[in-house]
């Protein structure tokens, strides 16, 4: 599950690199101020949305931690929960890194072009 969800957080972390990458390295970047504040803005969101991954991630984890400190008849109740909680974050994390791979490959296409991503 970590992997899974560590590429889910990766594969926002990257399109907002080069949403603000773009920016600087477009040639014909536009210097409005909308939309710089516009690639920032979902950079920042992407950023976000990265980071919240890995927070549940992290949470999840230490939920595993606990149950291993509490007694066997609530773990069983536990347990069961925590392994559907887990393959549906897998399943999502799994889809969130092909629609992301394919947000990333658009960028890089626009990026490619000579374009900033926005403008």
């Amino acid at each position: 599950m970590r992997i899974v969800l560590w590429l889910a957080a990766a594969s926002f972390f990257i399109p907002a690199g080069l949403i603000t990458a773009s920016l600087f390295m477009a040639g014909r970047a536009p210097h409005s101020a909308t939309f710089v504040g516009v690639s920032v803005a979902v950079s920042l969101l992407f950023l976000a949305a990265g980071l919240l991954i890995l927070g549940i991630q992290f949470r999840i984890l230490a939920i595993a931690r606990l149950r291993n400190e509490q007694g066997s008849a609530a773990n069983d109740d536990l347990d069961r929960h925590l392994f559907y909680l887990a393959a549906y974050l897998m399943i999502c994390g799994a889809a969130l890194c092909m629609i992301m791979t394919t947000v990333t490959f658009a960028i890089a296409v626009r990026i490619n072009e000579g374009y900033a991503v926005f403008g």
